[in-house]
């Protein structure tokens, strides 16, 4: 199997891979996109080449990362199944080995369209593209005949994975935004009731985040259970009640408390009695 890389999309998980890959010694060849000047800013980005047409990536690469929109995926596949079918004499097509980066869908996608191939994701979010020495743990599903040589491709890139099977790509990406997005969601909750006192969005930031640092901190060093604080977790009622009567919205409070309530360690009445105050209406 040939080892150079190529991308089809140009933003910013396929600038920021294909740049790591190329600082472990991986040879990228280039991008190609639907949009020429995305392509080509992926190209400056990394040292490579903008392909024009598809047709040439799919000949000069025998890896091909799928790094556009989840909902392009399929579409993409297809594609270059097309161009394969048209060229089946050619035993290259057949070495092809394609890796899609969807959190939430599998290869599938691709052994639909009959493209060998896996889904590869990184647990971390890209808000644009980087410059990366490392990369952290990523999620591999899906199974070929070239297993070792990819996870070899892997192990050279320094890249650590786990394996999951299709049917739990689902559970495991719904994890991934509970941890990512729905944190800047419950941070921007935090700070709706600051503003509500009178700070500026500014000032509510930056009054949270050493709390916001200390607590990542303390997840990191202590665990979960015992990183947890404030008054679910001391079976403080009055505090809670205090709380609910004075936000902007008790909404969500209430379901983030039901489940802190879970994980706090209280006494069997206390808990009773946090968790019929917080699911009151």
């Amino acid at each position: 199997m040939e080892q150079k890389i190529g991308f089809i999309g140009a933003g910013k998980v396929g600038q920021t891979l294909g740049h790591y890959f190329i600082s472990k010694g991986i040879e990228v060849s280039g991008y190609y996109s639907l949009s020429e000047g995305d392509t080509a800013i992926a190209a400056d980005f990394t040292g490579t080449k903008s392909y024009r047409y598809l047709e040439t990536l799919l000949e000069e690469n025998g890896i091909v990362f799928i790094t556009v929109s989840d909902d392009a995926i399929d579409t993409v596949a297809g594609q270059c199944a097309e161009i394969i079918k048209d060229h089946l004499q050619d035993s290259h097509y057949k070495e092809t080995l394609f890796v899609h980066t969807s959190g939430v869908h599998t290869s599938e996608l691709l052994t639909a369209h009959e493209l060998e191939g896996y889904s590869l994701h990184p647990l971390e979010s890209f808000p644009q593209a980087m410059r990366r020495e490392t990369l952290n743990l990523m999620s591999l599903e899906g199974h070929s005949d070239k297993d070792e040589l990819f996870e070899a491709l892997l192990e050279v890139a320094d890249i650590e994975f786990f394996r999951i099977k299709a049917h739990q790509k689902a559970q495991y990406h719904a994890a991934a935004a509970i941890a990512s997005n729905y944190l800047v969601t419950t941070l921007a909750y935090a700070t709706e009731q600051l503003e509500a006192i009178g700070l500026t969005p500014d000032m509510a930031m930056q009054a949270l985040f050493p709390l916001i640092q200390g607590t990542v901190d303390n997840i990191r060093r202590l665990g979960l259970e015992k990183a947890l604080t404030g008054p679910i977790k001391r079976g403080d009622l009055k505090t809670v009640e205090k709380h609910l009567g004075h936000l902007t919205d008790a909404t969500l409070y209430r379901a983030l408390g039901v489940k802190t309530v879970l994980l706090a360690d209280l006494p069997e009445d206390k808990r009773q009695a946090m968790l019929q105050r917080l699911e009151e209406e």
